[in-house]
């Protein structure tokens, strides 16, 4: 029988006397009871749980090393809360603060976001989840979400880790309730002004802030990881997280930095600049992000809704270099709105609260503002995608505040009219739009300063410039000469005097609409009045179309092989003809009526002509 065991191990027995010599005692325990020798010996049974635990994972730690390794040797859910409520706490740890940049701070985020998460997130409580979110809320909590989301979505681990797709899941949901809200980069400021006391580190921690969100780091992460888990999960895509949709994404970022200019209750008068000099810059970061309308939009919304102070705030913070760029995104989204809400948006009272949203963002910086606004509205290739009602507003926003810049408007723009290298060679949508703008910048000028008009009207670069127009051999352009002509005459010459074509083409219904542009008088209403419309508006929208199902339907086929494109219309069945039918009739009488007709006799030949013809 012994040839069939063979010794795995082998132990020396060490006698009781010489154990016993080489042991000092160091501490004396009761002996366990009976009840407890049950249990594996280095477990211990928690009851919230019901799973067994290690008895060195302990219910409190004294200093975040140590709550590093709870949280890095398994603890139980009991233990986990415990440890990130003490993290969470600004007063728990001496010297030491979660959302403060940092090694330490880093390693614990990273452990709850690469180990926490995939463990106990699915199981943990609204309450719970919103404790495990609290501590993410900072710019090294959000950096290891995405670093983590990039990791586990990169195309290898795709194809290769297919247990890594309840973690995407996880991930995702994780960060979309990190970004939930109005004010997290209101907070992720305020915080990091309040903990990092270094003047330096503190700018750094606000470049990181701007860089972080002003990138399209978060959409592209975010999106990648969704891709990744539709590709692994057979049974269906998940939800979708609204940070991979770009123009959702833009919109939630121009309402962050709205609430960076207002928010007063919550910013100390010594922070404004800590906080809204961020927000400038973050601003025109977004700008090069890409939906610019949507985050414009989402920026107005958002101050329109709080309060009309955080315009002048705004602009104030705003670098220069940027000023233009978020001018003419702010104009580009207005005649996207005034598209939107059709005709009308062409009312005097919408064209009014447009002047008083522009004035609004203007006023801060005139000087520098107006002179992008008449760059802008000179500009053939920018003017041409402005709709009629936001170059009205326009104009009725520099008669208001800048008569003076105005009157350079109308100066450049007649420059421009008037070119001929213009009149022949560019589109004709843009000498419409040069024309309009001209006209309503000639109108509010003269009733502004007659005198103005007058001089611009009897110089030479006019004259020339209707010559060019009359001359040219577009039909159009010739067109357009001939009504700014006309309108501008009407303006300064007295009623015997007036330019006259004498053509019908200058009274047609749209000749009187452009002649008319000149009487238009619009006026800057009140900031509310816009909030109002733009409230409307947003009501009147229609709801998004639903997107098709993820899983398509098989494809025909033909002879074998996959037909694409769109289906065939069936073949008509071809159906007994009802109703009147065509029949062909045998004319028995042409043969009579062909009796009525006279025959005409042969024509003699003639002797000339045969004699030609036998040459």
């Amino acid at each position: 029988m012994a040839d069939f065991l063979t010794a795995v191990k082998t132990a020396r027995v060490i006698p009781e006397k010489e154990a016993e010599a080489g042991l000092t005692a160091v501490k004396t325990s009761k002996p366990q009871p009976a009840q407890d020798l049950q249990k594996p010996r280095g477990t211990e049974f928690t009851r919230k749980t019901g799973t067994l635990s290690s008895p060195t994972s302990v219910k409190d730690a004294a200093t975040p090393e140590e709550a590093l390794r709870v949280l890095c040797s398994q603890p139980d859910a009991e233990t986990l809360l415990t440890i990130l409520r003490k993290l969470s706490s600004p007063d728990a740890f001496p010297a030491f603060h979660l959302d403060a940049p940092g090694p330490l701070q880093a390693q614990i985020l990273n452990t709850v976001v690469g180990d926490t998460i995939p463990s106990f997130w699915p199981t943990l409580q609204a309450g719970e989840k919103a404790l495990v979110v609290r501590c993410l809320r900072n710019v090294t909590g959000i950096n290891a979400l995405l670093a983590n989301l990039r990791a586990i979505s990169s195309p290898g681990s795709v194809s290769k880790r297919s247990d890594l797709a309840g973690q995407r899941v996880s991930l995702i949901r994780v960060t979309g309730q990190v970004f939930d809200g109005h004010t997290v980069i209101l907070d992720l400021l305020i915080t990091s002004n309040r903990v990092v006391t270094d003047k330096i580190r503190r700018d750094l921690a606000q470049k990181e802030i701007v860089n972080l969100f002003g990138s399209g780091k978060v959409i592209s992460n975010v999106a990648q990881a969704e891709d990744a888990a539709r590709q692994s999960d057979q049974s269906g895509a998940p939800a979708a997280s609204w940070l991979a949709v770009g123009s959702e994404y833009a919109d939630w970022l121009g309402r962050n930095i709205a609430a960076l200019f207002d928010q007063i209750n919550k910013i100390s008068l010594g922070m404004y600049g800590e906080v809204r000099g961020p927000g400038g810059l973050l601003l025109a970061k977004a700008l090069n992000l890409g939906y610019q309308s949507a985050l414009v939009k989402g920026l107005v919304s958002e101050v329109l809704s709080r309060s009309d102070d955080g315009f002048p705030e705004l602009t104030r913070y705003l670098p220069k270099y940027a000023k233009r760029q978020f001018l003419e995104r702010t104009l580009r989204w207005l005649s996207q709105f005034c598209a939107s809400a059709g005709a009308a948006a062409h009312t005097g009272e919408n064209v009014s609260s447009i002047a008083a949203l522009l004035t609004a963002l203007v006023q801060p910086d005139q000087v520098v503002c107006t002179q992008h606004a008449r760059a802008i509205c000179s500009d053939p290739n920018l003017t041409v995608v402005l709709s009629h009602p936001v170059r009205r507003a326009c104009v009725s926003m520099l008669s208001g505040i800048a008569p003076d810049e105005l009157q350079n408007l109308l100066e450049t723009l007649m420059t421009t009219f008037s070119d001929r290298i213009f009149i022949d060679h560019s589109p004709v949508l843009q000498q419409d739009s040069i024309a309009q703008t001209l006209l309503l910048a000639a109108g509010c000028l003269h009733r502004a300063n007659p005198v103005a008009v007058l001089m611009i009207a009897r110089s030479s670069g006019h004259m020339q410039g209707t010559s060019n127009r009359l001359d040219t051999s577009g039909q159009r352009a010739r067109w357009l000469g001939m009504v700014v002509a006309t309108a501008i005459s009407g303006l300064v010459d007295r009623e015997g005097s007036r330019m006259e074509f004498g053509v019908d083409e200058v009274k047609t219904e749209e000749a009187l609409w452009y002649l008319n542009l000149v009487k238009v008088q619009d006026r800057v209403g009140a900031l509310s009045d816009f909030g109002a419309l733009l409230a409307r508006q947003d009501k009147a929208v229609k709801p998004a179309r639903k997107l098709p199902s993820v899983h398509a339907k098989a494809l025909p086929s033909l002879n074998g092989k996959l037909v694409f494109g769109p289906p065939r219309p069936p073949t008509p069945a071809q159906t007994e003809v009802i109703g009147e039918k065509v029949t062909e009739l045998l004319d028995d009488v042409s043969d009579e009526e062909d009796d009525d007709l006279k025959p005409y006799a042969k024509p003699d030949s003639d002797p000339e002509d045969s004699d030609g013809m036998r040459r």
